[in-house]
């Protein structure tokens, strides 16, 4: 997409998103978008989260039937394969259906969980490490 965590701006995010055709919405400080195309797949919801003024995530996410779960595992494990490709040297956290690699420049995160009764998320999370780092602290602080 051309945009870099930690540093694109949320009017550069509008304008990319736009200029690519898509529709977008703003929630809560975040902007949200449909049926975007990345990583082989079509994310039904996609979130781009916003710390000081850059973006610092983007959630990409599907419902899935729960009925559909051998199907997404499959999807998951192949995810799952790229990422291990592409980031090989990162350190990875193995949970039973939440997967994340990470190492002091990004966070990513492929996961699936039971919402409701048949209902299923299928999600892929990027983040930038530092910005994370800088939330938490500031969320310690606090208490």
């Amino acid at each position: 997409m051309g945009l870099t965590l930690g540093e694109a701006t949320k009017p550069e995010v509008k304008r990319t998103l736009i200029n690519k055709g898509m529709s977008v919405e703003e929630y809560k400080g975040h902007i949200t978008t449909n049926d975007l195309t990345f990583g082989g797949e079509t994310w039904s919801n996609v979130v781009f989260k916003f710390y000081k003024g850059k973006l610092y995530s983007i959630i990409f996410g599907m419902e899935v039937s729960s009925s559909n779960k051998p199907s997404v595992k499959k999807d998951i494990l192949r995810v799952i394969s790229i990422l291990k490709e592409k980031y090989p040297k990162f350190l990875m956290i193995d949970e039973e259906e939440n997967v994340t690699f990470y190492d002091l420049k990004t966070v990513a995160s492929v996961s699936y969980a039971n919402v409701s009764e048949g209902v299923g998320v299928y999600g892929l999370t990027y983040s930038d490490y530092a910005t994370l780092s800088n939330i938490i602290q500031s969320t310690k602080d606090e208490f």
